[in-house]
């Protein structure tokens, strides 16, 4: 437990800070150590990524952060260095990964700083997979990457597991009363509802709280977060990837614009036949769903995101009824 408290007055000015400034958008470097860029990828909020090549050719992909400030990001992209580092290593390692048709790009090197912090990555020449594509399609890809996440969890040995983060019920727990004030603040027009998720959190809670987070997640799992190349899909942005329970990938894929409507209801109807003979499940995955459209609820998002997210918290609350 106080490990828990620990870490929450560690975050919490982050939080703050995160939730009263203002966006800057970065531009990248035009060399950075032996690499010169040759070609903008985003230069935004809150990283900016690019591909370099050196002298010899070499093309990576580098991702930056800077800022006067250490925030929630600054973070996130240290842990994505340590995931990133230690899965390759999982990789490199692992027979049935090197026949998998899922793949994390290699980690080459990383630097950092007070004020900037950038993970250099192995170049990828593919595309994302797009919002494009066919629903049933895209639960193909969906499912190859959950279970090749899943092969790195139980290929990953202790010491490789200490380098990853574990998202657990108490992190849920001591997070939801800030991030349910930061929604409101953000929202105001959902104050009513989002009042009415408290129930359905605190009711699940004692089921996630006896529940194990032992399977890799990645937290994130969009269409533009997988490439395709040479017969492989390629999953990026892991800043997310963390330690947690296996219904958790479903539940953030529940509230991700980037994901369609039909694709949803192929996530929702396959989450539903593994938890439905399991009450005390069921009432688990409600809290999740509830806490994870709250906590996306705390940013500033285009309305169509916040519908999005409104829908998935709505989807909490009827699961919670069943």
């Amino acid at each position: 437990m106080k490990i828990y408290i620990i870490r929450l007055f560690q975050i919490t000015p982050s939080l703050i800070a995160d939730f009263r400034r203002k966006r800057t958008y970065m531009q990248l470097p035009k060399k950075i150590k032996q690499y010169a860029l040759i070609k903008n990828l985003s230069s935004g909020y809150p990283f900016a990524t690019g591909i370099y090549k050196d002298a010899a050719g070499e093309a990576v992909v580098i991702k930056l952060w800077q800022g006067k400030r250490k925030d929630l990001h600054y973070y996130a992209l240290i842990h994505e260095i340590a995931v990133t580092k230690t899965l390759t290593r999982v990789q490199e390692a692992s027979e049935a990964s090197e026949k998998s048709p899922v793949r994390i790009p290699a980690f080459i090197d990383a630097r950092i700083t007070h004020n900037r912090v950038l993970l250099i990555t192995q170049c990828i020449r593919g595309k994302p997979i797009g919002p494009a594509l066919h629903p049933k399609k895209q639960w193909h890809i969906y499912s190859l990457c959950v279970s090749y996440l899943r092969e790195l969890s139980l290929a990953c040995t202790s010491a490789q597991k200490k380098n990853i983060t574990v998202k657990s019920g108490y992190d849920f727990l001591f997070l939801y009363p800030f991030l349910l004030l930061a929604a409101i603040a953000r929202h105001p027009e959902f104050t009513a509802r989002l009042l009415g998720g408290i129930p359905v959190f605190a009711r699940g809670l004692p089921h996630l709280l006896h529940m194990h987070p032992t399977t890799l997640v990645h937290g994130d799992l969009h269409p533009r977060n997988v490439l395709a190349s040479g017969g492989r899909y390629y999953l990026v942005d892991l800043e997310q990837v963390r330690f947690c329970y296996p219904e958790y990938e479903s539940v953030v894929a529940l509230s991700l614009k980037g994901n369609s409507s039909e694709f949803k209801k192929l996530v929702m109807k396959d989450l539903l036949e593994k938890i439905a003979q399991d009450s005390g499940k069921i009432k688990a995955v409600a809290t999740l769903i509830i806490n994870n459209s709250t906590h996306y609820l705390t940013d500033n998002h285009v309305s169509g995101s916040v519908s999005s997210y409104i829908r998935a918290f709505d989807t909490g609350i009827k699961l919670s009824n069943i």
